[in-house]
Parts: C-alpha cells; sequence; structure tokens
C-alpha cells in the first residue's frame, strides 16, 4: 500500500520488530525503485496509539488462530471510525468466522496479499454473505488506486489462488513420483 502512495500505519507491540519495519520497509522499496514515489509509513505499539482520523482500511496479518484474530477484530471495532473497512489478510479461515460476534461485520471482508506484496500485483478480496455490496466496492476501488489487481472470490477457506496451488503441488509430487520429471525440472 506503501509502495502505491497510501499512507500506512503499522501496529505491532513488539519492540525488537517495531524497530525493524521502518528501514525494511525502506529497503524492499529502494529495490523496487519505488522508495521516492511511497506514502508515508509509520509504526505504533497499540492501536490506542493510532490516529484513527482518516483511516480508510485496516488490514490485520497476525498469526493464523481465530481466537487471536477474533479478538483483534473485537478490538478493532471499538477504536475504529465506523466508516473503516476491517480486513483479514487469512486465507486459513473463512471471513464469516473471523466476523463472527462483531456488531459491524457488514463493514469486514478478506484481503489476501501475495508475497512478496510490495512486487506480486494479484490481491484476493474476499467478502463475506454480510459484507455490504459498498464496502467490496470501496475496498476494490482504494486496491486500483494503489496499482494492485483486486479479484472477488467468497470469503470460504482457501479462496481462489492458494486452493489452486495445492493441485499443482499435488500433481508435482505424483509426477515426481511417477519418474514423469525430476523435482529440478517440475
Amino acid at each position: 500500500l506503501a509502495r502505491g502512495g497510501a499512507q500506512v500505519t503499522v501496529v505491532d507491540p513488539h519492540a525488537a520488530r517495531r524497530d525493524h519495519v521502518l528501514p525494511h520497509i525502506a529497503q524492499e522499496l529502494a529495490a523496487a525503485g519505488q522508495a521516492t514515489h511511497a506514502g508515508p509509513v509509520q509504526v505504533c505499539a497499540s492501536l490506542q496509539e493510532v490516529d484513527w482520523s482518516g483511516v480508510v482500511l485496516v488490514v490485520e496479518c497476525i498469526t493464523e488462530q481465530l481466537a487471536a484474530k477474533q479478538q483483534l477484530f473485537a478490538e478493532l471495532e471499538a477504536v475504529a471510525p465506523p466508516n473503516t473497512v476491517l480486513a483479514s489478510n487469512s486465507s486459513g479461515f473463512p471471513i464469516s468466522a473471523i466476523a463472527q460476534g462483531l456488531a459491524t461485520a457488514q463493514r469486514m471482508l478478506g484481503l489476501h496479499f501475495f508475497m512478496p506484496a510490495h512486487l506480486v500485483p494479484l490481491v484476493e478480496v474476499a467478502p463475506h454473505a454480510g459484507t455490504l455490496p459498498e464496502v467490496r466496492e470501496h475496498v476494490l476501488a482504494v486496491l486500483r488506486a494503489v496499482g494492485k489487481v483486486p479479484v472477488v472470490c467468497s470469503g470460504a477457506a482457501g479462496y481462489i489462488v492458494p486452493r489452486l496451488q495445492v493441485v499443482v503441488m499435488n500433481e508435482a509430487a505424483r509426477m515426481i513420483e511417477q519418474g514423469a520429471a525430476t523435482a529440478e525440472d517440475i
């Protein structure tokens, strides 16, 4: 998002990681030739430190534990302005499960970025059954504005690309087992 010119705030409670965020982002953007075109990035230790005025999109990227994600979204719901879209980068859980119990689940969806996210433009946008259509359209517009290529899929676990990757990986393993080609050639 910073590479596309958006203002970005990273929240990480771990001091050691926070100390490395800005140098890492600067290094990656410089390597991609985008350092001078990047939006500003700031780092905070907690959600309470964030200046929420003007925040239009939150993307959660914490550990793949459903309870932890649900707890974080309950906290986000309490601090983020009502018009802020809440998104999870998870592809392992249905978005409806992460949004379960939220009073404002209609503003939530999944955003599955591909790594390295600053180089790969594809982003899977996964609304759940309760996501408002205008929320989805707003996120699509934001992603396009920062140079991403969004594709829409259901909020079911797995999305599009990870499900296809599993099939390709299984077939590659089968080909090696059958002697159709070497692992290196595949």
